[in-house]
């Protein structure tokens, strides 16, 4: 499920570019601003993980299921084929991204 956050962020961030300024970019500005693309997504990442554990957490409560298999369970809830394509896809981009 963050994957899938990380990808929306990434096409985002991606739609903004600009050829003019693609044009002009070196490489190690190209490099930097992955960099900092990359940090931006952990960043978010850890923020949604923090989030969704907490309310996996008040689900249990409220559902009686142990806290140790709270988050599993809660995303077993919210996994259907499309979301596990999305995270492939995901994973792919942040991949390629990582390896530009």
């Amino acid at each position: 499920m963050h994957r899938v956050l990380m990808a929306t962020i990434s096409m985002a961030l991606l739609s903004f570019a600009s050829p003019v300024l693609a044009s002009n970019c070196v490489p190690a500005q190209f490099g930097q601003v992955v960099d900092q693309v990359g940090e931006s997504l952990r960043q978010a990442n850890a923020k949604s993980e923090a989030a969704m554990r907490d309310k996996f957490l008040l689900l249990a409560k409220q559902k009686g299921w142990s806290k140790d298999r709270a988050v599993e369970k809660g995303f077993e809830l919210l996994t259907d084929t499309e979301v596990r394509t999305l995270d492939a896809q995901a994973s792919e981009l942040l991949i390629r991204m990582d390896q530009l």
